[in-house]
Order: C-alpha cells, then sequence, then structure tokens
C-alpha cells in the first residue's frame, strides 16, 4: 500500500513538471515548525490520559517550485529538511525527515504586485534521524519498517518508530511581486499527518500495543523564488 502510494505521489511529480511550461518559479523556502504528535488510539489515549502531547520548535528549509499555465492554478513541488517532533513531562521525541509536498492551489491577485495564494495536496516524507529522550536517557535506535512477522518486536526486531509519513498539507501565502521578476511568499501550513509514525510499545510485560501516533505541524515560512519563464521566452 505505502510503496502503492508513494509510485503514485512520483507519477504525479513528474506530470507536473512537464505540464505546466509557461509559469515557472524556483527558490528557496525556509521557516520554523511547531509541531507535536496526536494519540489517535482511544484506548491507548484513555491509558496515559492525554490524546497530544506538547509543542516543541522546529525548523524547515529546502527549495521550492510552482507551476502554473494560466496565473490562477498554481502547483507547489518542494524538496524539503524538516524537523519535527514532541515534549511531555520528561519526554522529548525529535526526527528530522526529508519531505516532499505537492501543493495544489489558487491564486487571486489583490492589488499591484501582491496577490493570495491558498491550497493543499499530500505529502511524503522520510525520518533519517530519531532521538528520543526519556528522563536523562537519550536513544536514537529508535526507526525501523514495520515488520510483517508479527512476533519481530519480542525478539527486539521492531523499533518504536516508524521512519516513514504522510498526510495532507493546507497552505496559505501572501506573494508579493519584487524588482528583476523575483518573488516574495509569506506563508504559513498546517501538515496533518495520515500515516501512523509509531510501531508497538510494550505496554506491560509482553504486552504490546500501537498508540497510533500521527504528526502534526504548523509552520511559518518565507520563500525566495525565481521566474524562470521570462528567461526561456526571451531565448526563443
Amino acid at each position: 500500500m505505502k510503496k502503492t502510494a508513494l509510485l503514485i505521489f512520483l507519477s504525479l511529480f513528474v506530470a507536473h513538471l512537464t505540464c505546466f511550461p509557461q509559469f515557472k518559479r524556483i527558490g528557496l523556502k525556509a521557516g520554523a515548525n511547531l509541531t507535536n504528535v496526536r494519540v489517535t488510539d482511544g484506548e491507548f489515549a484513555q491509558l496515559i490520559d492525554q490524546s497530544v502531547f506538547d509543542q516543541v520548535v522546529g525548523a524547515n528549509v529546502g527549495f521550492l517550485n510552482q507551476f502554473s499555465g494560466n496565473n490562477v492554478f498554481v502547483t507547489d513541488v518542494g524538496f524539503f529538511y524538516s524537523l519535527k517532533g514532541c515534549k511531555d513531562d520528561s519526554f522529548k521525541l525529535r526526527m528530522n525527515y526529508i519531505q516532499i509536498p505537492l501543493v495544489f492551489k489558487i491564486r487571486l491577485p489583490i492589488a499591484g504586485p501582491v496577490a493570495l495564494q491558498g491550497g493543499f495536496g499530500p505529502y511524503v516524507s522520510y525520518c533519517f534521524l530519531g532521538r528520543e529522550t526519556v528522563g536523562n536517557v537519550t536513544d536514537e535506535n529508535i526507526l525501523s519498517w514495520r515488520s510483517k512477522n508479527k512476533d519481530s518486536f519480542f525478539e527486539s526486531e521492531l523499533k518504536p518508530y516508524n521512519p516513514w509519513d504522510a498526510g495532507m498539507i493546507f497552505d496559505f501565502d501572501i506573494e508579493v511581486g519584487l524588482p528583476n521578476d523575483k518573488t516574495l511568499l509569506i506563508g504559513f501550513n498546517y501538515e496533518m499527518g495520515i500515516l501512523k509514525i509509531s510501531n508497538e510499545w510494550e505496554i506491560i510485560p509482553e504486552q504490546y500495543a500501537n498508540p497510533a501516533l500521527k504528526n502534526q505541524a504548523f509552520t511559518f515560512n518565507i520563500s525566495y523564488l525565481f521566474n524562470l519563464r521570462k528567461k526561456e521566452n526571451d531565448n526563443k
């Protein structure tokens, strides 16, 4: 299922690279994250008496591409590093992700060089480094793919967290046209994880359950983009 979703996502990525040749922007995007983790398993949430962990501050930085054929419908494709996680009284989780979003937006001109962009779309990400701190003990050996062997965690093969994450992004940006065919975007995103980032945890000796943890993030970003359309038209 995850492989099929990833193939569909990559197919859409390639399609959008080729379908919108008239409007092209590329540049850097960076900002701050406010992230936490939702406990979506009801029984586990009752057991620990909470459904959401506290927020932690992270960061995101990477490359952003924008495409449009009519200046109204805009597609964003990016490649980012994103630091996410959560915390509690004696617990802290930090997850370092490589993230690829694909966001479909509508662009509405307001006045002069100012426009609004808003929309939504999927993202997929992979955690290349995770760190869990409980009390004064820090563990970086916390990631593993889910195993088809149901008894694998009894043999210490299944770690508490899954490195894959996927979900939806809801995006809102203020666009400001700059001199020399540059564009500034000031934006806010809400990211809602759909894929569980947790594996089975040992609740009591030899009794395991998956808390169904899912990422949640509020991000504030600034993007500085170069418009490639004019350069290409000048070369024709």
